[in-house]
């Protein structure tokens, strides 16, 4: 992911806001991962990662969500043109927090959103109010589409039926017998090979003897 660099949040002065305390990206995904069951330690995020100020920052959020299995598209989009179905999603504040939007009310223009740095409950306000701390940059986060070692070490993936398994197995082992069992039976007795077959279509109860003499004979001549 390539960072935006309108995403950067420029410096406020000490009489114009309160800076964030914490790591609001970070609590984000945190977040984020425990919602979609891929709950993980802030330790386990951000460990390696090159972080200079102690905070995660936009260019290493994608690399960091995928540590959570999870997967971003930064995006610039106004509040009410988020669709639901991308929800939730992280968006990022003027003053360098992030609130995860979790709902919207079109109709009555409420948007809900959680801070996932306070710990409080989610709050729902109109989008009027929310948009004026709205950066206009957001984050669409969704569960990675890679199969979870969990569920392969279970045996949970979708599994092939066992007899084409065996087949695809030993598929070449199978087309070498069939191949010279056909020019063998072909070569010794043509016409017996097609006076049985022309039997099976004749009669519905062909007798056992020349059904084995069909079936065989691929195996006999290897």
């Amino acid at each position: 992911m390539n960072a935006n660099p309108d995403l950067a949040v420029a410096p406020v002065g000490p009489a114009d806001a309160v800076q964030p305390v914490g790591d609001p990206l970070a609590d984000a995904l945190l977040f984020l991962a425990a919602h979609h069951g891929r709950a993980l330690s802030r330790e386990a995020l951000l460990g390696g990662l090159p972080i200079d100020d102690g905070r995660l920052n936009v260019a290493l959020f994608e690399r960091a969500a995928q540590r959570a299995g999870l997967e971003t598209e930064p995006v610039k989009r106004a509040l009410i043109d988020i669709p639901a179905l991308v929800l939730p999603a992280v968006l990022v504040m003027r003053d360098g927090s992030c609130r995860v939007m979790l709902g919207m009310e079109v109709r009555e223009r409420t948007v809900t959103t959680i801070d996932p740095s306070s710990g409080a409950s989610a709050e729902t306000a109109p989008v009027s109010a929310l948009a004026d701390g709205y950066l206009g940059y957001a984050f669409f986060v969704r569960p990675a589409a890679a199969t979870d070692a969990r569920a392969s070490a279970a045996g949970d993936d979708p599994q092939p039926h066992w007899f084409w398994s065996v087949v695809s197995r030993f598929w070449a082992n199978y087309s070498h017998v069939a191949i010279a069992g056909h020019s063998a039976g072909a070569q010794a007795n043509p016409p017996s090979i097609k006076t049985t077959l022309s039997f099976g279509k004749r009669s519905n109860t062909p007798s056992k003897t020349r059904l084995v003499s069909v079936f065989c004979i691929p195996v006999l001549a290897a």
